[in-house]
């Protein structure tokens, strides 16, 4: 097999599940009313068959989508990322993870180590995410991979954005993934794979700042 591409846009939910109202997260829907506020245009995303998913104010469905579509249902009890991450992986959370807010236990690693075979680990610090990439971007570059599997999440329109109810920074921010999305698909080979997907919703349009309980749209 090729490399499996997994892009997260963090926190760009598509409408409320039916139990929203359990998390007070009624009405909420990040994609559909990021496109009403800002009418952003993602011409990209548009092909691949976004604006197929839910019907979008300045996203419009592609008559002849270049991708699968669909949106997935939240199952696990929680809509923080690292619970969204694990269901995406089959891994269904019915209690809350154990939290780590120096650095990951040697005996932690270690366990992964063992069941992942990863060829070690980076880091282990809770640093900014620019800075880690800055200190050790280049040792970690999988450029020269012919298969495998990439993991991509793309926290800015979750951290920078949706929890400051920032729409204009949002809708500038999927702007800015959808113009760099044509140099992804011109690195993929014809076995790759890319999937495009959400963890949970974060609906700027509402009074509070936390995650909300959606649907989220997968390509």
């Amino acid at each position: 097999m090729g490399t499996v591409y997994l892009i997260i846009t963090d926190g760009l939910g598509a409408g409320v599940q039916e139990d929203s109202h359990v998390y007070g997260d009624e009405g909420c829907n990040t994609l559909g009313h990021v496109s009403e506020v800002t009418g952003c245009q993602l011409p990209n995303l548009e092909q691949l068959g976004l604006g197929n998913i839910i019907p979008l104010a300045s996203i419009p469905p592609a008559v002849n989508p270049q991708a699968s579509y669909g949106k997935m249902r939240e199952v696990s009890s929680g809509k923080d990322s690292t619970t969204g991450h694990w269901g995406m992986a089959g891994v269904k959370i019915d209690q809350p993870f154990p939290t780590y807010p120096n650095e990951f236990p040697e005996e932690v690693l270690q366990s992964f180590l063992e069941i992942t075979s990863a060829p070690g680990i980076l880091a282990n610090k809770p640093w900014s995410g620019t800075d880690v990439i800055d200190s050790f971007g280049k040792e970690h570059l999988m450029s020269a991979h012919t298969e495998g599997f990439v993991f991509m999440n793309l926290i800015d329109t979750d951290q920078l954005y949706g929890h400051r109810n920032d729409a204009e920074g949002y809708g500038e921010s999927l702007r800015e993934f959808d113009r760099g999305l044509p140099a992804i698909l011109k690195k993929m080979n014809p076995d790759d794979t890319l999937i495009i997907t959400k963890d949970h919703g974060n609906d700027l349009t509402t009074p509070g700042t936390d995650h909300s309980w959606e649907f989220v749209p997968l390509i």
